[in-house]
């Protein structure tokens, strides 16, 4: 009988892991199917086997977009284009991310970068005119519907503009015209004290009363406040404030503190980076200080506050009402755009219990209306408002100076300075006769000061001194005579020549900090392809570098008339000195009075 043969267990057979290109023909079908979710899984499997592949992650970009994931959709067009820069699709899915985020500016331009490389793409050609039409229907409808609402209750409160009316101009970009001629003097404007969100009403809501329970120590305390409300209040249905908060932008994407690494990165080696870092900085501490006494502020992002006290930095109006100074945000009021020299003034009328905006001068229909936010820097402009003023005359540049570890003399120094920082920051303009700048020529002269103008220390702390209180290791207060530093009068030829060297020395230093030459500069602001803060920063670091070669050029021109006779550079100041010129009042009464000082002949025959 044959032997029966035994039934031998099936061997399991392992199944090979799926390769990119299958995960990726898996995406494909679950997005033909509109089951985008799993589209998006299934590209994103694709991608962990290989990251290289531009098709998966333009695919993925189209499947985000479908599922309303725009950020998502846009990080992942900006990865094809990393991947495969000529690709047309690419700029498409970028254009539509940015379209969905409401980048109406940066879309169109990603659709025309598409349109460059391949003209005929009727895919390209079809979004770009679909973008127009969407951004016609965005500010015909949804802008002008809130700003209605937003007239509306101003009008119903007692608000008074009768000639006014607003204008968009782009993306949260939006001006106040006139819609008739304005008189010199007129009333332009008018907001009830009812409509004005103040700072008292900020301290009196929860969130402000526990903060002033804790007595926490802020650095912004009044922008907290606000910014807080603002918070609380900003999606509350039942808010009386409602229509104003609904106008406020919804975001700053020309602020620096919200650009991105590498729109940050436009700014290396300027000072004004590092002002951009601190102030994101001195934000968060904020933020993470009230959060940890306030649960209610937990519900908010630190992304959101940063908005929160953008708007508040931006927008508020220091006003006085009943005797008190306070800030507020003043409705329509904030809406009007920067000039100088101003031309509308604005106070709180007493008497009306109003907000008053009136104009200074006559405006033509149709004109806009403007207002000065102030004398400021570009600095302050840039990081508060998100603009800058072309040939700011009031622009300044940041340099740190402290006493030379090396110097002799330090330990005098230190004791003059009755322990005092010695740390000092400045912040120079182009203008000689600017306090801070000759806070910035005092210090140095105290900075490289060395024998024998150490021997006029006993007349300085008779002529450049002050008492102070100040405590001692133990907490008790100790009064000491400090040398006031930031007055100290020119004091010798060799002193000042230091100065100068000093300054000149450090303001090439802070030059070679820079990755491009003030000439490259001027050179790229006019390339048509920046965009608005790529702009922005080459305007900002370049007024910078403007300030630092006026001194270069200061240095050189005043230290070699040190060099000349007394007789010979009186007639030299005569003849190219003595009008209005940047160092004419420099070189008068600094260079011009040294040399003098120095010569007690030509003194004798003066």
């Amino acid at each position: 009988m044959p032997r029966q043969k035994k039934n031998k267990t099936p061997a399991v057979v392992k199944s090979e892991p799926l390769s990119a290109i299958a995960w990726k023909d898996k995406g494909n079908e679950a997005f033909a199917l509109k089951d985008y979710p799993a589209a998006i899984e299934a590209y994103t499997k694709a991608i962990e086997i290989d990251s290289a592949h531009a098709v998966l992650y333009s695919n993925r970009s189209a499947a985000y977009l479908e599922n309303d994931q725009y950020e998502e959709a846009f990080d992942d067009a900006a990865k094809t284009l990393e991947l495969d820069i000529q690709w047309p699709k690419a700029y498409f899915r970028r254009g539509k991310a940015l379209q969905a985020l409401k980048h109406w500016e940066e879309a169109e331009a990603a659709f025309q970068q598409g349109l460059r490389l391949q003209a005929s793409n009727t895919e390209l050609q079809t979004a770009l005119i679909e973008l127009q039409q969407a951004k016609t229907d965005y500010f015909d409808n949804s802008d002008n519907a809130r700003f209605i609402k937003l007239i509306t209750w101003l009008r119903e409160g007692g608000a008074y503009f009768p000639k006014l009316e607003l204008r968009h101009y782009g993306e949260n970009y939006r001006g106040v015209h006139s819609t008739a001629k304005i008189e010199e003097d007129e009333h332009v404007l008018r907001v009830p004290l009812s409509h004005i969100v103040t700072l008292e009403m900020a301290k009196s809501s929860a969130i402000g009363q526990t903060i002033q329970d804790h007595r926490l120590p802020l650095l912004s305390p009044k922008h907290c406040f606000l910014s807080c409300l603002l918070l609380s209040e900003r999606f509350n249905p039942d808010s009386f404030f409602k229509p104003y908060y609904d106008v406020l932008p919804s975001s700053y994407p020309t602020m620096p503190v919200f650009f991105s690494d590498d729109e940050l990165s436009w700014l290396q080696g300027s000072p004004f980076l590092n002002s951009v870092l601190q102030k994101k900085e001195d934000i968060r501490k904020d933020y993470e200080m009230i959060c940890e006494v306030c649960e209610e502020m937990k519900q908010y992002s630190l992304a959101e506050f940063t908005w929160a006290r953008m708007t508040v930095a931006s927008r508020i109006f220091g006003i006085t009402v009943k005797g008190v100074k306070t800030d507020g945000f003043v409705p329509l009021a904030d809406m009007l755009n920067h000039k100088r020299p101003r031309q509308t003034s604005w106070t709180f009328n007493a008497e009306l219990q109003c907000f008053v905006i009136e104009s200074l001068t006559t405006l033509a229909k149709g004109d806009p209306v403007l207002d000065s936010y102030g004398r400021k820097c570009n600095s302050r402009f840039f990081l508060n408002y998100g603009f800058l003023a072309e040939d700011n005359e009031s622009n300044e540049v940041s340099i740190h100076l402290d006493l030379n570890p090396e110097d002799p003399n330090i330990r005098l120094k230190r004791v003059l300075l009755a322990d005092l920082p010695t740390q000092r920051q400045f912040n120079i303009p182009k203008d000689l006769s600017e306090k801070s700048v000759q806070e910035l020529f005092a210090y140095l002269r105290f900075v490289t000061m060395v024998d024998p103008d150490i021997k006029q220390i006993p007349i300085l702390l008779q002529t450049c001194s002050e008492e102070l209180t100040l405590e001692n290791r133990e907490g008790e207060p100790v009064t000491k005579r400090v040398l006031r530093v930031g007055q100290i009068p020119p004091l010798s030829i060799r002193n000042e020549m230091m100065v100068l060297e000093f300054l000149k020395q450090k303001c090439i230093e802070l030059l070679a900090r820079y990755p491009h030459t003030l000439e490259e500069d001027m050179a790229l602001l006019q390339n048509p392809d920046l965009t608005t803060n790529q702009r922005n920063c080459v305007l900002m670091r370049a007024g910078e570098k403007t300030i630092l070669h006026f001194y270069i050029n200061l240095s050189d021109v005043a230290s070699n008339m040190f060099q000349q006779s007394a007789k010979a550079l009186q007639k030299k100041v005569a003849k190219k000195f003595n009008k209005s010129g940047p160092y004419d009042e420099y070189i008068q009464k600094v260079v011009l009075d040294l040399v003098l000082r120095a010569d007690p002949l030509h003194l004798l025959h003066r």
